[in-house]
């Protein structure tokens, strides 16, 4: 729900989850989340694992919502709807 805006939020989490929430909750929750990212993130840091092989192909869809495994067990996807560019 990163990428959405506070009066979306509560609409999904009245339709989807049957949740009624005050949007100024929302706003006061996503404030007080971003503030204590913010704090932390100075500390926090992340390195690209290494490659055994070489990517072959890339796939990029129209909204993130499905891609193609061919050796499930190998998970190495992130999706990031956030405006800072950093998943994590």
């Amino acid at each position: 729900m990163s990428g959405m805006a506070g009066k979306e939020v509560k609409n999904d989490l009245l339709e989807n989850h049957g949740r009624k929430v005050a949007l100024s909750y929302i706003q006061r929750l996503s404030e007080a989340v971003g503030s204590v990212v913010q704090a932390k993130e100075e500390a926090w840091s992340y390195a690209p694992p290494k490659e055994d092989s070489q990517i072959a192909t890339v796939g990029i869809g129209l909204d993130g919502t499905c891609m193609l495994r061919v050796r499930p067990l190998v998970d190495k996807s992130c999706c990031n709807q956030g405006s800072t560019g950093n998943p994590y």
